[in-house]
């Protein structure tokens, strides 16, 4: 038997906080870019803003103990960096 090293891929899999940021942040780009651009345009660039802000939540990781405390610098980083959206929490 074969015995597998490595990451579980449980680990790499979104929480259900991610989740909704992802499709919030996602969904806020893409309603501001469908004012400017074609359909799949504003697709691509709602993608790549979920993409920046994984980043920006990986970079709050790094930075922060808990939860709660990642959280709170993602949201300063989001908003330094301009991305900041309304939360329907």
């Amino acid at each position: 038997m074969k015995v597998r090293r490595g990451f579980p891929m449980q680990r790499f899999r979104p929480n259900v906080w991610e989740t909704i940021q992802a499709k919030a942040v996602f969904m806020a780009e893409y309603q501001h870019s469908i004012k400017g651009c074609r359909h799949n345009e504003a697709i691509v660039s709602a993608l790549c803003a979920v993409w920046q802000a994984g980043r920006i939540y990986q970079a709050a990781a790094m930075f922060a103990d808990t939860v709660s405390e990642r959280v709170a610098v993602y949201d300063k980083l989001m908003q330094e960096d301009g991305m900041s959206i309304e939360r329907n929490e």
